[in-house]
């Protein structure tokens, strides 16, 4: 409930209304101009002059990230905390824009899933119900309230083709219509004629806030995306004409294209081919997906974004397909320092250098098919601070318990181990799939061979510390009991939360062991579950795959959460760029003269790998000339 709070020379805005600051400490006035949620932007102007921070808070009505301008030029912030950090030295004059998207977004109750309620940005939408027959009552306060409830029909249908009531609830900006010109939304796709408006506003006429909604008989369930997934460039690898156009202008030495066989492109011994792609630099997720071939396991591939290597080891799939596609997440601290502008096809373009080779001297899988860059927007809230968080048996693995966000990694509560599919990053239980003790008759939860989420408690919406997933009939059967969750991880520092249950006084003692790098790391010994049902830890991921093995002597193992914080991440590795003979992480005009006064003076060159452009093991002029080509490019 304050607008404003300050730290040193930092400036923490909590409260989007139009208001005057004198910030004393630093001698400076900040004004304030804003109007939600009739508009969705707010300017502060600043007067005065110094070195100043002011962190933006970004609330969770939010519908995409925010825009922020400084001088009417666009501003690439950083999110510390949930503000927005925007720095510099600020002058007299100097605007700050900040544009914060809205949208109507739809909220369900926990114990009805048909009952819904509405906001537009951070506002309660209530439909208008009129005045007839309304006899006009007081609280004590200059407000009208009407001394008799009287309301149409709260049940409404929903109409033949406007889907079931969670996809209705997923696209109901197409149904719940602002007016151009007022905060007035129009009900469309039912059989009820309703008006709403900000609930605020309705002080003299009767409203309505929560819904009954039901599907037509004909509805047909869909799938719910978890994010939106929009391309921003394709490559067809193989097929030179649309490699070696003006956006992608394909670099290669020693690579082969196919085109009778699908099309794929790969690189022999010492051979490489990289392309140019256009990427969205506001994309919360940036995300490669590159086509390969079952029958390439066992080869080599290295990806290259950048300065930096995205990946580098031979293909190992264990799938059925006999093509399959692999996700590649771009940080975007990549994305921040390699992105530059390109004009091509009478656009301007966004890309970073992608580059593919074997990384050994042998040659590299096929990059089959298309190579795909994608914008990802999630719809979900994550905590960006955050890789994963698991709410353990949770009974709705597409909702988040209050309080509580997604982490980077993982769109879902809770899945069997596997592919995540907006991130592609590979986690979840490690168990037998098969539900042998038919507990999916029971509630709609994750059951294994081994583990059951909590069956006496099948609502969804539970806090955290009440779900659990527990070892199921492992004491009976003569089992030792273990539960294990993996995740794939950068290498670096993480920190591990963990909670535990012990609901029928026969779960106490819960051990954690960190599988990581071929060794065995205890980091939670015999939790004694009466002191505290939670632990904190800290560890070190040294490979990307984790396993977190949890074990106990006595019946059974409950867990309830596990969330792992990102504390340190290592960077990438620097990718040695062809080209790049001063080694300093880009391709310039200083390579070039490197090399000229090497061939000239018998001079030095600092990374001589690199510039050996044709890759016949000597450094002559022919190599010059082809840097001098990729410079004028």
């Amino acid at each position: 409930d304050t607008i404003y709070m300050h730290k040193d020379n930092a400036l923490y805005v909590n409260i989007y209304q139009s208001s005057v600051l004198n910030w004393e400490d630093q001698n400076v006035t900040v004004t304030q101009k804003s109007d939600f949620p009739t508009s969705d932007t707010a300017v502060f102007t600043v007067s005065g002059s110094g070195d100043l921070e002011f962190r933006f808070r970004e609330p969770d009505w939010r519908a995409d990230d925010l825009k922020i301008t400084v001088n009417g030029t666009k501003y690439s912030y950083k999110t510390v905390n949930g503000y927005a950090v925007v720095s510099g030295s600020f002058k007299t004059g100097d605007k700050i824009s900040v544009t914060i998207p809205m949208e109507v977004k739809a909220y369900g109750l926990p114990d009805n899933a048909n009952v819904y309620g509405f906001k537009y940005g951070p506002c309660v939408l209530s439909a208008e119900l009129g005045t007839a027959d309304m006899r006009q009552g007081t609280t004590g306060m200059a407000v009208s309230i009407p001394a008799d409830p009287i309301s149409p029909s709260q049940k409404i249908n929903l109409k033949s083709g406007s889907g079931t009531v969670n996809s209705f609830m997923f696209h109901i900006n197409d149904y719940l219509v602002k007016d151009a010109d007022s905060l007035k939304f129009t009900l469309k796709g039912t059989d009820a004629s309703l008006t709403f408006s900000p609930h605020y506003l309705q002080y003299q006429q009767r409203y309505g806030i929560y819904w009954y909604f039901y599907s037509a008989s004909d509805a047909v369930e869909e799938e719910i995306p978890r994010a939106k997934e929009t391309v921003t460039d394709t490559v067809q690898p193989g097929y030179g004409q649309y490699e070696n156009d003006d956006l992608h202008l394909m670099d290669e030495t020693d690579s082969v294209s196919v085109t009778n066989d699908s099309t794929y492109r790969y690189a022999k011994n010492g051979g490489h081919f990289n392309y140019r792609m256009a990427v969205d630099t506001d994309a919360p997720l940036t995300v490669l997906k590159v086509t390969y071939r079952k029958t390439d396991n066992g080869k080599p591939i290295r990806i290259t974004a950048g300065d930096r290597v995205l990946f580098e080891g031979v293909l190992d799939y264990s799938g059925k397909s006999d093509i399959y596609e692999v996700r590649y997440i771009i940080p975007k601290d990549v994305i921040d320092r390699n992105v530059r502008q390109v004009h091509a096809y009478d656009e301007d373009f966004e890309v970073i250098e992608i580059g593919f080779s074997s990384g050994s001297t042998k040659e590299s899988a096929k990059v089959c098919d298309f190579i795909y860059m994608t914008a990802v927007k999630p719809y979900y809230e994550y905590d960006s601070n955050t890789a994963y968080f698991v709410d353990c048996g949770d009974q709705g693995t597409s909702t988040v318990s209050t309080g509580d966000r997604l982490g980077l990694y993982n769109s879902l509560t809770e899945q069997l181990f596997g592919e995540d599919k907006v991130t592609g990053m590979a986690w979840g239980i490690v168990d037998d799939p098969t539900d042998q003790y038919d507990g999916g008759s029971l509630s709609k939860g994750i059951y294994t061979a081994n583990t059951w989420p909590d069956e006496r408690s099948p609502q969804d919406g539970r806090d955290k510390t009440a779900s659990f997933r527990y070892t199921k009939n492992q004491y009976e059967h003569d089992i030792d009991r273990n539960l294990e969750y993996g995740f794939t991880l950068p290498k670096g520092k993480y920190q591990l939360e963990i909670g535990f249950a012990d609901p029928w006084n026969c779960s106490n003692g819960p051990s954690v062991t960190l599988i990581n790098g071929g060794k065995s790391t205890a980091l939670v010994k015999n939790q004694d579950l009466a002191a505290s049902k939670t632990a904190t830890v800290p560890f070190t991921v040294t490979d990307s795959d984790v396993r977190l093995k949890l074990t106990s002597d006595s019946q059974a193992i409950n867990v309830t959460y596990i969330k792992i914080s990102i504390k340190e991440q290592e960077p990438l590795p620097a990718a040695l760029l062809k080209g790049d003979v001063n080694n300093d992480g880009t391709v310039s005009i200083a390579d070039a003269v490197m090399l000229s006064k090497y061939l000239l003076t018998s001079g030095k060159v600092t990374n001589w790998k690199q510039g050996d452009m044709d890759g016949n093991g000597i450094l002559n002029a022919v190599d010059l000339t082809l840097l001098k080509r990729i410079l004028l490019a």
